[in-house]
């Protein structure tokens, strides 16, 4: 039982870094450093309710790949439709 535990965190751990990872460097779109802060903190909300999908996913990464970049999407729509978006766009 603590083998799996240990297990367990190593790899919501690895996740979590590669949610980290994502926003430092594998966003394709411009954002303030409170606005990855707060992305980064609701794409690991989903990842939290996402688990058991996650783990049983083929390729893990990728699904929370898939999570950080419709986050990212959904606030980007959000603040357009509030008409404060002003600086996103993707880089090349």
């Amino acid at each position: 039982m603590e083998l799996e535990n240990i297990e367990k965190n190593q790899t919501v751990t690895e996740w979590l870094n590669f949610i980290d990872e994502y926003f430092a460097h594998r966003c394709p779109y411009k954002l303030s450093d409170e606005e990855k802060k707060e992305l980064k903190q609701d794409a690991v909300i989903k990842l939290i309710e996402k688990y058991e999908k996650i783990k049983n996913s083929k390729s893990p990464k990728w699904y929370i790949h898939t999570i950080c970049r419709n986050t990212t999407i959904d606030y980007i729509k959000s603040q357009a439709r509030h008409g404060r978006i002003l600086h996103y766009h993707q880089s090349l």
